[in-house]
């Protein structure tokens, strides 16, 4: 095939999807798929909050309205914490704590984050640190859950109850800290 006959394969597709046309169904529904699957992955405690149903729900409207800014999947959903956060305006705003779901998403992510870094470019040495509030008062079985969901994280005992957490990448570990300021 050529250039240009695969440039012009490309445009009748790219057609056909702005069109609504049926024919592409399957391949969208496909796309919507692999990035549900892709968040299941990363937000394993969330969907354990929030419930399997209520997450693949919100999981597909989500896939459906923000595409992938990078490509690597594994770092899929960096703006679903404010897409979960948003939810404390909808319908479903008394459905849960969406503050605290939306710091477990965001805990998740940065977790994944520093796991999935190009360590060839670099990356994932560096600390990322959050302020969360809602976490702070999480007890420590929550902190246990998140390490049976995630074996890599290794949690300093001085996170429970702390405001102030650094994440960084140590080798394949993922270390979780509290740090000054609380």
């Amino acid at each position: 095939m050529s250039l240009d006959s695969y440039v012009a394969s490309l445009q009748r597709f790219t057609a056909l999807i702005l069109n609504g046309d049926l024919q592409i169904e399957p391949y969208r529904n496909n796309f919507v798929g692999v990035h549900v699957a892709a968040l299941s992955n990363t937000f394993l405690f969330t969907a354990e909050v929030l419930g399997e149903d209520l997450f693949r729900a919100l999981s597909t409207v989500y896939a459906q309205h923000y595409p992938a800014d990078h490509w690597d999947l594994n770092l899929y959903g960096a703006s679903l914490p404010g897409f979960l956060l948003a939810q404390q305006n909808g319908p479903k705003s008394t459905e849960c704590n969406w503050s605290l779901v939306s710091e477990i998403a965001t805990l998740e992510y940065l977790v994944a984050r520093q796991y999935y870094a190009d360590a060839d470019k670099h990356e994932g040495g560096e600390s990322i640190c959050i302020q969360v509030h809602e976490l702070a008062g999480l007890d420590e079985s929550y902190f246990i859950r998140i390490t049976q969901l995630h074996p890599y994280i290794k949690i300093a005992a001085n996170v429970i109850g702390s405001k102030n957490i650094c994440i960084w990448r140590e080798g394949v570990q993922i270390l979780l800290t509290a740090v000054d300021g609380d």
